[in-house]
């Protein structure tokens, strides 16, 4: 038998997501449009995600963007407050 692990909880105001509604496309459209004018149309969605729509997460009271740029190894973000 494998000895149980345990986890540790996060620190204050870190790995800490809010759930909340969902966030509305108008929102998502304005911080992919705001990276574009960054990176250019070559965003790419991050990991194993196949849209750029699934690459958003709320924390901290922010909306938070991530993608990649083809052509890149490295994951950009964008933010705005809530």
């Amino acid at each position: 038998m494998l000895p149980a692990i345990r986890i540790a909880p996060a620190a204050q105001g870190q790995g800490r997501h809010e759930v909340s509604k969902p966030i509305p496309a108008s929102v998502k459209m304005r911080l992919i449009a705001a990276a574009q004018i960054r990176h250019g149309q070559h965003l790419r969605p991050c990991g194993d995600r196949s849209s750029l729509w699934e690459c958003f997460t709320v924390a901290d009271s922010k909306i938070l963007f991530w993608y990649n740029v083809k052509g890149s190894r490295t994951t950009h973000a964008i933010s705005e407050a809530l």
